[in-house]
């Protein structure tokens, strides 16, 4: 039961991640992966298995137009 939850919980994730790089696309925000999703797009090509949370960054000067 419990793989079982952690499989949705994470595909529950990776879309969430994929809806938050649309909004900041949507709204032209520089953004850039950060610490272990860096890592995993750049040694993988892919998510990092065990990896619980995506890493996602931004300049200063964006930060009004995100909280707009």
């Amino acid at each position: 039961m419990r793989e079982y939850t952690i499989n949705i919980l994470r595909k529950r994730a990776i879309l969430d991640f994929f809806e938050v790089i649309n909004f900041l696309e949507k709204k032209n925000i520089r953004y850039w992966l950060d610490y272990g999703t860096l890592l995993g797009a750049a040694r993988n090509s892919d998510l990092i298995p065990w990896d619980g949370e995506f890493d996602i960054s931004i300049w200063n000067s964006d930060l009004p137009d995100l909280l707009e």
